[in-house]
């Protein structure tokens, strides 16, 4: 990035940058480049004015230059030889003539759109969309995707009709919304959310529906995910006329054909509640064509179009990977949750087991396993285990293990539940916004590693399926080599 772009650091302590982060992409009015019109620009260079506004209203967001390289290469990838604007064409005419007052003025508005050119440029020869990435590589440049055409068509479409949505047409477009209000009882944890996104965007799609998430427990999801391609934030506005339009709407709660039936209603609103076991795969895989990758096979691709960390979670994510020595694809990780249904916080074994089948998904890549869990006890016992391995040395197990992790002073906290894991509580409540993070933070530091392992419940296979190669797999239903001496101890060697 150029030198004169902001800091992250400067920008994550602006308040007025913190305010524009609550509703990040506010209705404004589009630009177009000098002699010409919405009617007279082709729908693909009106996306990526969007794109190129987008730079500015969401000044101080990390993602800043991802969204000029991803417009760019966005048009670059779909227009070769078009005589349409350039990029950098509509971005300069953009600024020249844009109204918008953000943080810093013009100037620095100027300077990180700069930088944004800037890195676009460098990287546009080896890089392509990130949500048209196959995800089969995270060095490959592929023009294709696992998302379905008619995926695509609806990413389009949604991309479209949310940009142009106001207070005077929203009530021309039906909705489907993803809700999880504080006058819910239960909406799950962050897996149950949001491990449904690809069943999600079928029902939406066919219902012909406007796909958008609104959380208020334990706080918006915008504190912890950002929009990526596809804005499905909610103006306060619009859900104000939600609210009054249709306060109790048609609730989607299984994965099957009643909701499908709910979404091709003729209701102009819908929400999802759904606490399928499976998220909706097995109905998602049933309703695909033959040569259509599964639920499971697009979930990365669709994942990257609609989600990116939030700058502060961001921040955090990658202060914690330079913290553990930890690079992107060069680790691998291992998850155990300790407190499902009952409390095995003490289960030593299974922690064990979890740091032997990481060691052995590693695939020629390091021994460093990033080690997460729902329990600070289960961590320590993984590090000081990767610890004593490391200090037996000998023919019956490898040579070194390194098993690094977050360790902090209070338990991991669960979305739904706060502190109270075994238990359907308001604890919630009590705790702030950031309280939270660390669910997002290990989320991304879990599908950051080549390969994850993971046990029961649904977050570490939510993780694995953001990973981009397929070779995680389930290490509580597997038992794993290189047992430790029985006359070993842990205690004696540490």
């Amino acid at each position: 990035m150029a030198s004169s772009t902001l800091s992250r650091i400067d920008l994550a302590k602006s308040s007025n940058y913190h305010h524009e982060m609550r509703d990040p992409l506010k209705p404004r009015r589009l630009i177009y480049p000098e002699g010409t019109s919405a009617a007279s620009t082709p729908s693909r260079t009106r996306r990526l004015i969007r794109y190129c506004r987008a730079i500015s209203v969401t000044l101080g967001m990390l993602s800043t230059a991802s969204f000029g390289l991803n417009a760019l290469l966005l048009y670059n990838s779909n227009t070769p030889g078009s005589t349409e604007p350039s990029f950098e064409n509509i971005l300069i005419s953009l600024l020249e003539n844009s109204k918008t007052t953000v943080v810093g003025g013009r100037e620095r508005d100027k300077a990180v759109a700069k930088g944004a050119l800037e890195f676009s440029s460098h990287r546009a020869s080896s890089q392509i969309p990130l949500w048209r990435q196959t995800g089969n590589s995270s060095t490959e440049a592929l023009l294709t995707t696992t998302l379905p055409v008619w995926m695509q068509t609806y990413v389009d479409w949604h991309v479209e009709t949310r940009a142009n949505l106001t207070s005077q047409n929203w009530n021309s477009t039906r909705y489907i919304f993803i809700s999880c209000l504080a006058s819910d009882t239960k909406c799950g944890g962050a897996s149950d959310r949001l491990q449904l996104l690809p069943w999600a965007v079928l029902m939406a799609a066919r219902g012909n529906r406007l796909l958008l998430i609104r959380w208020e427990r334990p706080c918006a999801l915008e504190e912890f995910l950002v929009p990526k391609d596809v804005d499905w934030t909610v103006p306060e506005w619009l859900w104000q006329s939600v609210q009054l339009y249709s306060p109790h709407p048609k609730l989607l709660m299984s994965g099957g054909k009643p909701s499908l039936r709910h979404a091709q209603a003729a209701d102009l609103i819908v929400a999802i509640r759904q606490q399928a076991h499976d998220h909706g795969k097995t109905f998602y895989d049933e309703l695909k064509e033959d040569n259509e990758a599964g639920f499971y096979e697009v979930f990365h691709d669709v994942w990257k179009a609609f989600f990116q960390p939030s700058p502060i979670v961001q921040i955090q994510i990658e202060k914690t990977m330079d913290d553990l020595g930890l690079r992107p694809r060069r680790y691998i990780a291992a998850h155990v949750r300790q407190k499902y249904h009952r409390d095995k916080t003490h289960d030593t074994d299974h922690v064990d087991n979890a740091v032997r089948c990481a060691y052995q998904s590693r695939q020629g890549v390091s021994n460093t396993i990033y080690f997460a869990s729902d329990s600070t006890v289960a961590t320590k016992r993984a590090v000081d285990f990767g610890r004593y391995i490391t200090a037996l040395a000998n023919d019956t197990v490898p040579s070194s293990i390194n098993v690094v992790a977050r360790i902090n002073v209070s338990e991991p906290l669960h979305l739904d539940r706060g502190s109270a894991y075994l238990q359907n509580t308001d604890s919630w409540q009590s705790f702030k916004p950031d309280d939270f993070y660390d669910v997002f933070v290990d989320l991304y530091l879990l599908a950051s590693s080549t390969c994850v392992v993971y046990g029961v419940g649904g977050y570490g296979l939510w993780a694995s399926l953001l990973t981009t190669k397929r070779c995680s797999f389930r290490h509580s239903s597997r038992h794993c080599g290189w047992e430790v001496p029985s006359n070993g101890s842990i205690a004696h060697m540490l």
